[in-house]
């Protein structure tokens, strides 16, 4: 079984594989049994569980700077990222069709259960999307 911080970026080095959402990212919870399994099973294993060639390819390959600077985002104050099966993943989100695997969390995570209201984001944002973000937050906020 692997520690919280291996099982971290693992969980963000499959995240961050371009093209893998929800969906798939919940066949690999689904079928196995530690996260860093997924990186060392066979293609036609990886492809049994839905992944494309192009993904399987992009498995083999992880990139770990890049899941060194969410880690080096985590350690920041109040960043926090939530998996699904924390205990502090909202409950309700666990109900939707595809469920976000984990959760980029500023401030306390703690407060996810408490509030019936969350904003989602996108991995590449644009910076209309971040001005419209920054503005919608600032206002649920209040």
């Amino acid at each position: 079984m692997l520690d919280r911080e291996s099982l971290l970026r693992h969980y963000l080095a499959l995240y961050l594989v371009p093209g893998i959402g929800p969906k798939k990212f919940s066949h690999v919870l689904e079928n196995f049994a530690d996260m860093s399994e997924v990186f060392t099973a066979s293609a036609s294993v990886l492809k049994q569980c839905g992944f494309s060639e192009a993904d399987v390819s992009a498995i083999k390959k992880p990139d770990w700077a890049l899941v060194d600077k969410h880690m080096a985002w985590l350690a920041e104050e109040n960043n926090h990222i939530v998996l699904f099966e924390d205990p502090e993943y909202p409950s309700l989100l666990k109900e939707i069709a595809c469920p976000p695997p984990l959760l980029f969390v500023k401030g306390d995570s703690l407060c996810l259960g408490d509030v019936p209201m969350a904003m989602a984001g996108r991995r590449n944002l644009t910076v209309t999307g971040a001005e419209n973000a920054r503005d919608f937050a600032s206002c649920l906020a209040k």
